[in-house]
């Protein structure tokens, strides 16, 4: 009896329409996975773009800030050297003097800057703070005394 219950349902064509549904929804899914797949293939490939842009524009970012940075070196040196010479030439630093040495100098360092730059730093801290009047009698002097003109 079993037997022709199966027969039945076989020859009945329903069981052979079960089975086309099955495949159907198999295939179906396997469809709907490589859609998903395709599209996230599709949207790593586009962040991959993305990155590469922003790794491009780090990268010349960082070669100007470079730029940058030795610009700001320099330019510190030349202060540095300036200051210190009239400095060390007069004998003597102001407070404003010593303070701005300090501003410049500090950074200056800590960007890699190198040691000309320390040197005189280091000799003209050392030296006897005057007033700024005193400071600008004796550049005055040393002035007068570049040009040849008498002290009297």
């Amino acid at each position: 009896m079993t037997q022709d219950v199966i027969i039945a349902v076989i020859s009945s064509g329903a069981f052979f329409t079960f089975i086309q549904y099955l495949i159907t929804r198999h295939d179906k899914k396997n469809n709907e996975s490589d859609n998903r797949y395709q599209e996230l293939k599709e949207g790593l490939e586009n962040h991959k773009e993305n990155i590469e842009k922003l790794n491009q524009i780090l990268l010349e970012n960082k070669k100007e800030n470079e730029g940058i940075k030795q610009l700001l070196i320099g330019i510190g040196h030349d202060k540095l050297v300036f200051m210190t010479d009239k400095i060390a030439r007069r004998g003597s630093i102001t407070l404003k003097e010593k303070a701005t040495l300090d501003a410049v100098f500090k950074p200056y360092s800590a960007m890699g800057g190198n040691g000309d730059g320390e040197a005189g730093y280091k000799y003209c801290i050392t030296l006897p703070v005057v007033s700024d009047e005193g400071a600008r009698e004796k550049d005055s002097s040393l002035l007068r005394e570049d040009m040849g003109i008498n002290n009297k």
